[in-house]
């Protein structure tokens, strides 16, 4: 079975070691890393991801932005989203992912249970 590519972009480097290490221990995905959101962007061009883990809040270029550029690229409009974000708690969102511009989000500090079960039904 080919793997499926997963680009995160993060500026917080411990955490997308993190995540590419629990996302590449399940066998199912080759995970490149990014912290700068601006790199991040070029290698999502460059590499066609089947999903990008995205951050929210980064300095420089903040994920929306990333998002908005993704969505007017013929080639990558389709490309499954997810923001990751310390901006809404779970508790605020009553436990649950929720919904930023049509994308999922998963809020910060991320549970791995939820992380895997919320990747596996963006690229299935």
């Amino acid at each position: 079975m080919k793997k499926k590519k997963i680009i995160i972009i993060d500026d917080e480097k411990g955490f997308t070691e993190l995540v590419k290490t629990v996302l590449e221990e399940t066998g199912e995905y080759e995970v490149i890393e990014e912290n700068d959101g601006q790199k991040g962007y070029l290698t999502v061009l460059r590499e066609g991801p089947a999903l990008i883990l995205l951050d929210l809040m980064m300095p420089g270029a903040d994920g929306a932005e990333i998002a908005e550029k993704i969505k007017r690229d013929e080639d990558l409009k389709g490309t499954p989203i997810i923001f990751l974000t310390a901006a809404a708690t779970e508790g605020e969102t009553q436990g649950r992912t929720g919904d930023i511009g049509g994308h999922l989000f998963i809020s910060k500090p991320v549970g791995i249970k939820n992380l895997i079960e919320s990747v596996r039904d963006k690229v299935a």
